[in-house]
């Protein structure tokens, strides 16, 4: 069975091939929705993992310090991910290609009073309404400092020195790092293609929750 991007890889190759017209805009504006929802779904996932996790340890700041294999796994991917769509957002109309941390941090942070979706970003907090816990996983940048923020380096710390620094794959660092994630997701859907979420073309989270999804009408489903 062909996938929803080669449906429309076929259909945008059917209408050059036989010469009929159809906006260029109308193929990227759906391979752009493809990727949309491919990042989300991908954050699905990793949301379900962590649902999964919480059957074996309580989400609760006395865990905070609790470290796995699992958390581990759990914080690359998530934290790899935010890479990868920071790095979409950031290099739209930036010649330079090697982007990082700095490089994001900049992008947010150098903005003027009128650049809404930029401060709504930084100031995103992330609940978890059945533990009763909120997280703030951009505050170091909202407070205009220059570091990264804890969860990105503990996963640096993880990757380059496991031996020493393998505490670091923490509970308290996974959640953060989730949390970051559901805050670019929505952050590059609300400037790509927000009618996603107004139409209920995606699923909505069933553990992390932003404050700004109030404003969609999104809930936890239990």
């Amino acid at each position: 069975m062909a996938t929803a991007g080669q449906n429309v890889g076929l259909f945008c190759a059917v209408y050059q091939r036989t010469k009929i017209e159809i906006p260029t805009m109308i193929c990227e504006r759906k391979t752009k929705t493809l990727q949309l929802l491919a990042h989300w779904n991908y954050f699905l996932a990793i949301e379900q993992d962590v649902i999964k996790l919480s059957r074996y340890i309580e989400f609760s700041p006395n865990n905070y310090n609790s470290y796995s294999i699992e958390l581990a796994h759990l914080l690359m991917a998530s934290t790899s991910e935010v890479d990868v769509l920071l790095k979409e957002i950031c290099i739209s109309g930036n010649k330079k290609r090697n982007m990082g941390i700095h490089d994001y941090r900049k992008f947010f942070q150098d903005t003027d009073e009128w650049d809404i979706s930029k401060k709504a970003f930084i100031n995103n907090l992330v609940l978890l309404p059945r533990y009763n816990l909120h997280f703030d996983p951009w505050k170091d940048w909202r407070y205009g400092r220059e570091n990264a923020p804890e969860w990105w380096d503990a996963n640096n710390n993880i990757k380059h020195d496991r031996g020493t620094q393998f505490h670091q794959a923490n509970l308290l660092n996974v959640l953060n790092s989730v949390s970051a994630l559901l805050a670019v997701n929505l952050y590059l859907i609300r400037s790509r293609n927000k009618d996603l979420i107004k139409l209920g073309r995606i699923e909505p989270p069933k553990l992390f929750i932003s404050e700004q999804d109030f404003t969609f009408g999104w809930g936890v489903t239990e």
